[in-house]
C-alpha cells in the first residue's frame, strides 16, 4: 500500500504541500518574543509590536510579486524560493544589531511568505479533484494553523531559555526543511497569456506607472462581468480578516505581558490554545464549503466573529 501511495503524483504532492504549510506556521514562533524586544532595545512596546506590522506589509507586497512569479515561472520556483528567502531574512534578523533592521527582515519574510502560501493554494487547487477543493483548501489552512499553534509556544520557550535570537533561528530551520518539500512538490503548468495582456512596462517613469496601472484595470476587467463584484467582496472579506488577525497578535502579547506579566512560554501558550480550536474547525468548515457553499460559510464566520 506504501508503495501505491508513493507511487501517486497527487499523494505525493499533496504530503508534500501539507508538509511545508505546517512549517510555514513556524513564523508565529517570532510573535511571543515582542515584550522581549521591548526590553532588549530599550523601545516601547508598540515599537517593538511593529514586527507584526512589518511582517502584514511585507505579505501585501508580496501578493502582487506572487502572482507574478507564479504566473512566469510555475509554483515550484516559489515552493522553493518563499521558504528560502524566509529563511535567510531570518537568520539575518536574528544576528542583527538593531531593531530597524528586524524590521527591514520582518518585511521580507512576509514577502516570501506571501509568495509561499499562494503557490501551496495553488497548487493545492490544481492537484484536488473539483468536488474535494473545499476539504483541502480547508485542511491546508487548518494544516497552517497547527504549525501557527505550535510555534508560538516553541518560539516562546526557546526566548525564556536562550534569547529572543533562538526563535528567529528556529523559524528559519523550519523553512530550510520546506526548501526540500519545495523540491518535492508538483510544478504546476504555466497558464496561457491572455491575447489581450498588456505589453509589460519598463522604468520607473511616470509613463511606466501609467502602464502598469492600465494593466491593472486591463486584468480586472479580464473578470466575467457578473464575477466582478464577487471579487471586490471577495478582497474586503481577506482585508477584514487579515485586520483582524494582526490586530490579535500584535496587542495580545502586549497586553499579556505588561499587564498579566506572563513569561514568553505563556504568551506563546495562549496563541496555541487559540490555534487548536482552529484546528478542530478545518473539517466541518471543508464540509460545509463542498456542500452547502462558499457564501454561506463565509456569511456565518463574519456574524460569528461579530458577536
Amino acid at each position: 500500500m506504501l508503495s501505491c501511495l508513493s507511487s501517486n503524483p497527487m499523494v505525493r504532492g499533496l504530503a508534500a504541500l501539507y508538509a511545508s504549510t505546517f512549517f510555514s506556521g513556524a513564523w508565529a514562533m517570532i510573535i511571543p518574543t515582542i515584550p522581549v524586544l521591548s526590553q532588549q532595545f530599550e523601545v516601547s512596546a508598540g515599537a517593538a509590536a511593529q514586527i507584526v506590522t512589518a511582517f502584514a506589509i511585507g505579505k501585501f507586497v508580496g501578493t502582487a510579486i506572487g502572482g507574478m512569479i507564479l504566473d512566469r515561472m510555475g509554483t515550484r520556483v516559489a515552493l522553493v524560493g518563499g521558504p528560502l528567502g524566509a529563511g535567510i531574512a531570518s537568520l539575518s534578523a536574528a544576528a542583527a544589531p538593531w531593531l530597524s533592521l528586524i524590521l527591514l527582515f520582518a518585511l521580507i519574510m512576509g514577502v516570501a511568505d506571501s509568495l509561499w502560501a499562494t503557490a501551496r493554494e495553488i497548487s493545492g487547487i490544481d492537484l484536488a479533484r473539483r468536488d474535494q477543493r473545499g476539504r483541502v483548501i480547508s485542511s491546508l489552512h487548518g494544516t497552517y494553523s497547527i504549525g501557527a499553534a505550535i510555534g508560538p509556544f516553541l518560539g516562546g520557550w526557546l526566548t525564556d531559555l536562550f534569547s529572543f535570537r533562538a526563535a528567529f533561528v528556529g523559524y528559519a530551520v523550519a523553512s530550510a526543511v520546506s526548501v526540500f518539500l519545495g523540491f518535492a512538490s508538483p510544478d504546476m503548468p504555466l497558464a496561457p497569456v491572455s491575447q489581450k495582456s498588456p505589453r509589460v512596462a519598463n522604468g520607473w517613469g511616470l509613463a511606466a506607472a501609467q502602464q502598469r496601472l492600465r494593466g491593472l484595470v486591463a486584468l480586472f476587467n479580464e473578470i466575467r462581468p457578473e464575477l466582478r463584484s464577487t471579487y471586490l467582496a471577495l478582497c474586503l472579506a481577506t482585508l477584514a480578516s487579515q485586520s483582524q488577525r494582526i490586530i490579535v497578535q500584535s496587542m495580545l502579547p502586549l497586553y499579556a505581558g505588561a499587564y498579566l506579566h506572563l513569561s514568553s512560554t505563556e504568551i506563546g501558550m495562549l496563541f496555541t490554545i487559540s490555534g487548536v480550536i482552529i484546528f478542530a474547525m478545518i473539517i466541518p468548515a471543508g464540509f460545509v464549503m463542498d456542500r452547502v457553499g462558499r457564501k454561506c460559510q463565509a456569511l456565518a464566520f463574519r456574524l460569528w466573529c461579530s458577536c
